[in-house]
């Protein structure tokens, strides 16, 4: 199949957390979109009895544009993201000013945690009374947790002592994680989503219209 690995990659970008997190759960759709695309192409060349027109249009063409439509949103949102977040002012962006409060929230809700406890065993965040609760009112936490766990930073805009790990020391903060991961896990890869499907696109054009008067000559309906 032409369109399985655009499909795969797209499938990949879905299940990525930082695509999860700011672009959301559509690229999921696109991903395996096409499939419906490809069964309606069948079921039309299946009623034709032949080759069809209009069903190599809904098989070929679609999926490319569908593709190359996701592949193109997600790369344009990627480096929108990762440019803010590369930069120090975390206040201008309001995504990136939203998740710095709810870190803000989780440090707090940590250290009134720690303040409380009669030994100094409660060093990670989620071993606190309430943080289910306050978790679901801060769905940033998971988001900041799941940098914290993949890289080791802390923190959102500022170098901070890690809040979801045992561990003391100052590290880098997440926002420059985070705009890295955008670039080098969801952009590269949606570009050559988006590159990929546009060629196709393309080449399916361009033998539509090429092979569309020789089956006519070979008396073949087209």
């Amino acid at each position: 199949m032409v369109f399985m690995g655009a499909m795969v990659k797209m499938g990949y970008l879905a299940a990525n957390p930082s695509v999860q997190y700011w672009i959301g759960i559509w690229p999921t759709y696109i991903a395996y979109l096409p499939l419906a695309f490809m069964f309606l192409a069948y079921i039309m060349h299946s009623i034709a009895g032949g080759p069809s027109k209009i069903a190599s249009l809904v098989g070929l063409l679609g999926p490319s544009i569908m593709l190359f439509i996701g592949g193109y949103k997600v790369a344009i949102s990627a480096i929108t993201l990762s440019t803010a977040f590369g930069s120090t002012d975390c206040i201008s962006n309001p995504q990136m000013y939203k998740l710095g409060l709810e870190w803000t929230a989780a440090s707090n809700f940590k250290k009134t945690c720690t303040d409380k406890a009669s030994t100094g065993s409660l060093v990670v965040i989620e071993e606190c009374p309430g943080y289910a609760a306050m978790l679901a009112k801060n769905p940033g936490w998971k988001y900041l947790s799941y940098l914290e766990g993949s890289s080791g930073c802390a923190g959102w805009c500022d170098a901070s002592t890690p809040i979801w790990l045992h561990s003391g020391d100052l590290q880098d903060p997440c926002s420059t994680v985070a705009s890295e991961a955008l670039t080098t896990e969801v952009l590269y890869p949606s570009m050559q989503v988006a590159i990929y499907d546009i060629l196709i696109l393309f080449m399916a054009t361009v033998g539509i219209a090429v092979l569309g008067p020789k089956l006519t000559k070979s008396g073949i309906e087209w």
